[in-house]
């Protein structure tokens, strides 16, 4: 989970491991590509504070990583990039409840 918003990265961090997930927090674009060994998942917020969620994305698919990636953020206006560059998913924040239920479903491969 990469969210610069300690309180929503928190929040969906908990929801996550409460559906039985081993969950990583990460706040900003180098936290998350320190983490990257060993994930199956990665939820990056496209604003952060050193860059954008897009950097993750792209070091994910041209390592070839076999990560599945749900792009998180506020700016509805990035969807098309964000899958054009390989993004699996994307989720617009607010995200309502029906939205957390989705994304939930999604990563723990129902969808």
């Amino acid at each position: 989970m990469v969210e610069d918003y300690e309180f929503i990265r928190t929040a969906l961090c908990v929801l996550l491991e409460r559906s039985g997930l081993e969950v990583c927090q990460a706040g900003t674009v180098a936290q998350a590509l320190a983490m990257l060994d060993g994930q199956d998942v990665a939820i990056p917020d496209l604003t952060l504070p050193d860059g954008s969620g897009l950097q993750v994305l792209d070091r994910i698919r041209s390592e070839g990583r076999p990560m599945r990636v749900a792009v998180l953020t506020a700016i509805a206006e990035s969807k098309a990039l964000a899958l054009a560059k390989g993004a699996d998913v994307f989720f617009s924040k607010p995200l309502l409840f029906e939205h957390i239920e989705l994304l939930l479903d999604w990563v723990n491969g129902a969808t």
